[in-house]
């Protein structure tokens, strides 16, 4: 056989092979319908460029993305991705991207490592500022053609109502984003709901709607709401970012789940929670990442969480580009800061007060006050007399946030905030925050890096009754003279000496050696402590890989890692935590 024809027959063969796979994966997406090209002009390998926008269905009663899709979009539209390998991570919707594969009609399998990021996502400000033009489409199937609801009902949940959609970004986002639009439909569209087909649903909507002199792609946002159809396992389904959105039956026409799906749209992630265990007891933090669990939908305090109607928090907002220029501090030195209340209109005041706590993290603070329709907290409220604690990333980065609970004691996350008085030490950091005072014009706390912060004073104990009237046990004198007698208290009753609350330095010179089989040999120059340093900690991406007495560690890049980011913290025998390392990315 002639090397022209084996290459003609390898090309077939990998078409039809990706026409199936890519068959099989549009079904498993919810796609139901592919245009089927030649495979000798889809199968062949191509490349197309783009902005990432991934979709994801929100299973609220199960507490869980039900699913996840992606697609590329362009100047000619959208395309759907299936990935032969590991998929893109969340952080990296709104990227531009270049993908190497083969397309079989509107999808489009990206082979194994191709993916290339062209540019870093952004703060969507061209999704979430400005005047937006909203189309809530009502639509129906040929086998259930209800009507769950009017289309009035739709209007005052989207527009009309004082607690609407249109009125809830008005206030999240000081007026900087405002919705106004048009329900339409209800449109029977000539698809069933068997399968849970949205890509197919909306393109027949789309028709329909055009039959009836409607242009949808004039609208900045779609909302396709429909029935309920039990193919598809969730309430809503919003592209993160991007302009649509899918509503699933009756239950998600509301303010809770449009504004979810279309916080993704414009640019959002989910509000999670923390839960932190060590030894079976409940811990606000742990410096064992294997010992804490993320509720997706868990932060009570936004509906990108659990709430029906809480405003976005900060760093939802610092996503969507609704703060201004220094209403988002980064402490890098211990001392006393002041924080505003997030609802507060101005330009004045910090609203986002935040410290690094990896080289990708930091620990955000938030004050929340009640404002307006919608952050209607009781004035006793936790989140309203103390300072809500989040892990987050930058505002660039789509990743969910999570709520610290600062009274582990409890299980419910209600009681999150670290109110006045307390202090909020984070193992992995060492870094300590604690609430000095909140009040309705703002919040005052005190960050100390590297060490516990110096606690508040207290009176010192009252002395005991000095013992010098009653006659020294011993009939031999004292050796040393006090003629009167010692102000001090006896001995007996003193505590144990003081707990060593000082950490170590942290490494330095963190240094990396590679060898054969992506093997790896760390090294670094030893911390100093006042007592002694026990050991240290060795953390690859976020997650404690090891722990040595000495200043080297060996490690492996198993799979097909391609790169791994470093770093190292020291400890001593009380437990204190230095500050990491200076992070070291790794690239065999």
């Amino acid at each position: 056989m002639s090397s022209y024809v084996r290459r003609r027959t390898s090309a077939l063969v990998e078409g039809v092979l990706i026409a199936v796979i890519v068959a099989i994966l549009a079904g498993l997406g919810g796609m139901t319908s592919l245009t089927m090209a030649a495979p000798g002009a889809s199968g062949r390998s191509q490349t197309l460029e783009g902005t990432l926008s991934i979709r994801h269905g929100d299973d609220f009663s199960a507490g869980r993305i039900a699913s996840r899709s992606y697609f590329l979009a362009s100047k000619a539209g959208e395309t759907e991705l299936f990935f032969n390998g590991t998929p893109p991570e969340d952080r990296t919707s709104g990227a531009r991207i270049r993908v190497h594969g083969a397309a079989s009609g509107k999808a489009f399998l990206v082979a194994a490592g191709g993916t290339e990021t062209l540019s870093t996502a952004s703060t969507a400000a061209s999704y979430s500022v400005g005047a937006k033009r909203l189309a809530v489409v009502l639509v129906n199937f040929s086998n259930d053609t209800s009507q769950p609801y009017t289309p009035a009902f739709a209007a005052g949940v989207a527009f009309n109502n004082a607690n609407s959609v249109a009125a809830y970004y008005a206030a999240s986002s000081f007026s900087q984003l405002t919705l106004t639009g048009d329900v339409l439909g209800w449109y029977t569209i000539p698809d069933t709901n068997a399968t849970c087909a949205t890509s197919t649903w909306a393109t027949s909507a789309d028709a329909v709607a055009a039959a009836g002199g409607v242009t949808l792609s004039s609208y900045d946002n779609v909302v396709y709401a429909f029935p309920n159809a039990s193919s598809c396992a969730w309430a809503g389904l919003g592209q993160m970012p991007g302009r649509l959105t899918w509503l699933n039956g009756p239950g998600a026409m509301t303010l809770r789940v449009m504004g979810h799906e279309l916080g993704h749209n414009f640019g959002t992630h989910h509000a999670s929670t923390l839960s932190c265990t060590e030894g079976g007891i409940r811990v606000s933090l742990s410096a064992t990442a294997t010992n804490c669990t993320a509720n997706e939908y868990g932060d009570p305090f936004t509906v990108m969480g659990q709430a029906n109607q809480y405003e976005h928090t900060n760093y939802s907002r610092g996503n969507y580009g609704w703060l201004l220029a220094g209403e988002t501090v980064t402490a890098t030195s211990t001392g006393d800061y002041t924080l505003r209340a997030v609802e507060a209109a101005g330009s004045t005041g910090v609203k986002t007060l935040r410290v690094a706590r990896t080289s990708s993290s930091f620990l955000t603070l938030e004050l929340r006050q009640p404002s307006g329709t919608f952050d209607t907290f009781s004035v006793t409220s936790p989140v309203v007399t103390g300072v809500t604690v989040r892990i987050s990333s930058g505002y660039t980065s789509r990743v969910q946030s999570q709520l610290v609970d600062t009274t582990p004691a409890t299980t419910s996350f209600i009681d999150a905030a670290l109110l006045p008085g307390k202090t909020l030490t984070d193992p992995v950091s060492g870094i300590s925050i604690t609430t000095l005072a909140v009040s309705v014009s703002g919040a005052t706390v005190h960050i100390a890096f590297g060490a516990s912060p110096t606690p508040t004073p207290t009176p010192s104990p009252t002395p005991a009754p000095s013992p010098s009237p009653t006659p020294a046990p011993s009939p031999t004198p004292a050796p040393t003279p006090a003629p009167t007698p010692a102000p001090t208290p006896s001995p007996t009753p003193s505590p144990t000496p003081p707990a060593d609350v000082q950490p170590p330095s942290a490494p330095t010179n963190l240094g990396a050696t590679l060898g054969r089989g992506k093997k790896l040999q760390l090294s670094w120059s030893a911390s100093s402590d006042n007592v002694a340093v026990a050991g240290y900690r060795i953390y690859r991406d976020g997650t404690q890989v090891g722990t040595t007495g000495g200043t080297g560690f060996a490690d492996v890049l198993s799979g097909k890692r391609t790169s791994a980011t470093y770093w190292v913290v020291a400890f001593d025998g009380a437990g204190n935590p230095s500050l990491p390392s200076t992070a070291l990315v790794v690239s065999p």
